[in-house]
C-alpha cells in the first residue's frame, strides 16, 4: 500500500532544503505520498506558468516540457523526493504493471512550480 510517514516526509524537506539553500519549497504530506511545490528560485519558468503562476509538472515528461536548465532542477527535484525517504526506511519502488491495471508503489508524489494560490516567485 502507498503510504509515507510525517518522518519520511520531513527527510524530503531538509534533503531540498541541504541541495537548493536558496530556494523556498512547501512540501506537504498526502494522504499516500508527498506534494513538492517550488514556490521561489532564481530560475525562470514563466514561459511554462499558467493559471496565475502555476504550473504542475508531469515527472514523466521533465524533459520534454521543460527546457535544460528547468528540467535539470526539476530532475534533481525528483531524485531527492525518491531518494530521501530511504534514509529513514523508506525505499522507492514502482511494481506497476499498468497492462494489468496493477499499481504498486512505495508512495506517491507530485511535484510543481508554484501552488495554485500562491505564485512562483523568481529570486536574483
Amino acid at each position: 500500500m502507498a503510504y509515507m510517514n510525517a518522518e519520511e516526509v520531513s527527510s524530503v524537506r531538509k534533503a531540498l532544503k541541504a541541495s537548493f539553500p536558496k530556494a523556498k519549497f512547501a512540501v506537504r504530506k498526502t494522504g499516500s505520498g508527498v506534494d513538492v511545490s517550488v514556490l521561489k528560485h532564481n530560475i525562470d519558468f514563466s514561459d511554462k506558468l499558467v493559471r496565475d503562476g502555476y504550473t504542475p509538472v508531469n515527472h514523466y515528461w521533465i524533459d520534454d516540457h521543460f527546457n535544460k536548465e528547468q528540467a535539470k532542477f526539476l530532475t534533481e527535484v525528483k531524485n531527492i523526493i525518491l531518494t530521501a525517504p530511504a534514509t529513514v526506511g523508506c525505499p522507492y519502488y514502482d511494481n506497476s504493471d499498468i497492462m494489468t491495471d496493477y499499481f504498486d508503489v512505495a508512495y506517491y508524489y507530485s511535484i510543481e512550480v508554484g501552488k495554485w494560490n500562491k505564485p512562483y516567485e523568481l529570486s536574483n
